[in-house]
């Protein structure tokens, strides 16, 4: 009889019941323990894990005593290194919450710690798992419209309660809404399209002392695809839209059900997709559970979420990052 894995929490906020919920749905799974310092956190996370997991406010010491065999790190980006060390070490796998750091400098030791320790390690750059974003690799890849042109990307809605939010306070976050929202805009670009080899930006700061609201990326891949990559907290309604330009086609997808697709000199139509309605979620952590088994996985890995945290960490030296 194979044993259950055992699954803790580093993190108790929204993010983490959703990586709970994904991870309940799945066979060999049991969740024995999770730890966050705010007794409301943990307050919210004991209502959906229910009694059996075991509450820890130091992660430290939930690491030591409870032992799981896995955990999910949904911490703030500046709060992880120790943690994950001390995980790394013990040979406990790691599903790590986007962005891998708050700063490109402790996202490559992180992923160096990854590099020379045993376990799994993986991000949680769920967009990988959204179907239409999966299609649209999938196109790319088959080259059947010629080489792909432009990716076109907007993340971004009314959030501006982040303005008193950990997520704008660069000691925390890294920055604002470019690195925690910007930057699953990226790894979607180096998922469907390839690594990013030049990219500029312009930032927008609103928030005293704050992140920045709003960023504009311009770009290029290896392959030599041009990128346009929009992220905001203050657009007046949510967006989420990705546009690939082939030299015989184009696709768009609005994180819907459908792909818009059209065919050189043709009309625009639409192809059914599987909903997302917590696919990428589900997967996701489906994704972690068979890297650990040993089979093939499209989860993020640290080196490649280390490139992300590099891409910004450039745009931030060119254009400041506000309250840091």
């Amino acid at each position: 009889m194979i044993s259950p894995l055992r699954l803790g929490f580093v993190g108790a906020g929204n993010i983490a019941r959703r990586h709970l919920d994904a991870f309940r749905g799945l066979p060999g799974v049991e969740v024995v323990a999770f730890a966050d310092p705010g007794a409301a956190a943990r307050a919210e996370f004991r209502k959906e894990a229910g009694e059996g997991p075991r509450e820890f406010a130091d992660p430290l010491r939930m690491l030591a005593e409870a032992r799981p065999s896995a955990v999910v790190i949904s911490s703030p980006p500046s709060a992880r290194e120790e943690t994950f060390a001390t995980a790394a070490e013990a040979g406990i796998h790691v599903l790590m919450e986007k962005p891998l750091a708050h700063h490109a400098a402790s996202a490559r030791r992180l992923a160096e710690t990854a590099r020379r320790s045993k376990g799994v390690f993986v991000v949680g750059y769920c967009h990988r798992f959204v179907p239409g974003v999966r299609e649209m690799r999938r196109r790319v890849a088959e080259g059947n419209w010629g080489k792909l042109l432009t990716l076109t990307n907007t993340f971004g809605g009314p959030m501006s309660l982040f303005a008193s939010h950990w997520m704008s306070d660069p000691k925390v976050s890294g920055g604002g809404s470019l690195i925690d929202t910007g930057c699953h805009s990226l790894d979607v670009v180096q998922f469907v399209a390839g690594p990013v080899a030049r990219l500029h930006g312009a930032l927008r700061f609103s928030w005293p002392g704050r992140g920045e609201d709003s960023a504009r990326l311009v770009g290029a891949t290896t392959s030599g695809a041009l990128l346009h990559v929009t992220s905001s907290w203050l657009l007046p309604h949510g967006c989420s839209e990705i546009a690939l330009a082939f030299e015989k086609g184009e696709v768009t997808f609005d994180y819907g059900d459908v792909l818009r697709v059209r065919e050189a000199g043709g009309e625009w139509r639409e192809e059914k997709l599987e909903a997302d309605a917590g696919v990428r979620f589900s997967r996701q952590a489906a994704a972690f559970l068979d890297r650990i088994a040993g089979k093939p996985s499209e989860a993020a890995s640290f080196e490649e979420a280390a490139r992300v945290n590099e891409w910004i960490e450039a745009v931030y030296r060119e254009c400041g990052r506000g309250g840091a």
